[in-house]
């Protein structure tokens, strides 16, 4: 580096010399990772969930990003989508939201037998029907308001 030049830091001062691919991040899961049942799924919503994703396949367009995601979340739990970039974490809730193509698979919400699919509907109407809604980050929302 030449003197005057001002070296660049990442966040707490870190070097930013350094790249890391997605790949080699992704290895050590792809090496721990196995065949998750659907009945593990369902047991971990203790077998009641209000959320169900079954065999989704969706995505932007004719591009399908989920290849037959499953997934239950009971009422009350909490949920960690972790990933890395392009993995699908906003594809998800994109299509909860009806905010993509569902090509095939089903999304119901509710409880017991009053679940419903909502994989057909379009985000009015899930607004409206099943009282779901997506409100979007920004920095508008409240524009007059500080911290």
């Amino acid at each position: 580096m030449s003197e005057g030049q001002k070296r660049s830091t990442g966040y707490h001062g870190g070097s930013v010399d350094t790249v890391i691919l997605a790949e080699a991040l992704n290895a050590p899961t792809q090496a721990i990772a196995g065949k998750i049942e659907v009945s593990d799924i369902m047991a971990l919503a203790n077998d009641d969930p209000f959320l169900v994703i079954e065999d989704l396949h969706a995505g932007y367009g004719r591009m399908e990003i989920l290849h037959g995601l499953n997934l239950a979340v009971a009422r009350k739990h909490s949920l960690c989508l972790i990933g890395s970039n392009g993995a699908g974490k906003s594809t998800i809730l994109h299509a909860i939201f009806g905010f993509n193509n569902i090509f095939s698979g089903s999304i119901a919400v509710g409880d017991g037998a009053a679940k419903r699919d909502i994989s057909k509907m379009s985000p009015q109407s899930m607004l409206k029907e099943a009282c779901i809604a997506d409100i979007l980050q920004g920095k508008s929302v409240f524009p007059g308001m500080t911290v």
